[in-house]
């Protein structure tokens, strides 16, 4: 999930939509990538990425881990689609049922009224209906991508260490990817930076209750972490 502080969102709204857009645009490359099959440049890439990034390895890696990478990579679904492949009638439905699952196991302290209500209040589709619109646009690439442009503005963000599930964030984030896969996009510059986002990175978190530390703490405003974590720190007020 991309969760993300309220008072960062109401102040900074372009900035949310590029960020969101750079996102989309990773999802899909990485699609792209695995699509096109395990000797294409796009995914070889990517298989590097995964090594370093989500496995933390700095050895070369095997026939038996680049296997490991293949069938990690092609069993999880990559989308930015936040309704898609939930059962029933979508991310705000299952967020209520997690609540009351978490209250039943005491993972939640305070029993809700109205579980639905809470997570039509958590769940903000707006912004993402946002950016899906600019994505769609035929001037989005003049309005926000420009790999050549200056920061817009700073993300302070956090993300989980030696995870696959959030790849097109890291893939977004290296700097000279993309410049080795097309000559026209400059060197040292990342797929953030070329629709105006900085990365501040936090130190990487073990766990998504860690990325909620850092939400409670007021030092990150955008993070990268499972759905559970999110529903029972702010069901608990955080």
């Amino acid at each position: 999930m991309i969760s993300a502080d309220n008072n960062f969102l109401k102040n900074n709204e372009e900035l949310t939509i590029r960020f969101l857009l750079a996102y989309i645009h990773a999802v899909e490359w990485v699609n792209d990538a695995i699509a096109k099959g395990r000797s294409s440049p796009e995914y070889l890439a990517l298989e590097k990425v995964a090594w370093d990034k989500a496995f933390g390895r700095t050895v070369t890696p095997t026939a038996s881990d680049k296997q490991m990478i293949w069938d990690a990579l092609t069993n999880i679904t990559y989308e930015y689609n936040i309704d898609s492949g939930i059962v029933g009638a979508g991310l705000k439905k299952y967020t209520a049922e997690l609540i009351n699952r978490f209250y039943n196991s005491g993972a939640i302290m305070n029993k809700m009224d109205d579980p639905l209500t809470f997570a039509d209040k958590l769940i903000n589709y707006d912004f993402l209906s946002n950016a899906l619109d600019d994505w769609d646009s035929a001037a989005m690439k003049g309005a926000y991508y420009d790999p050549g442009q200056a920061s817009f503005g700073t993300v302070r963000m956090a993300v989980l260490q030696l995870d696959l599930h959030q790849i097109a964030v890291r893939v977004a984030m290296e700097k000279n990817l993309f410049s080795e896969l097309d000559a026209a996009f400059p060197p040292n510059t990342s797929l953030f930076d070329a629709y105006g986002v900085n990365i501040s990175l936090a130190a990487l978190q073990p766990n998504g209750p860690g990325v909620m530390n850092l939400f409670a703490a007021g030092e990150i405003d955008i993070g990268v972490l499972g759905l559970p974590p999110i529903v029972i720190r702010t069901a608990n007020g955080l």
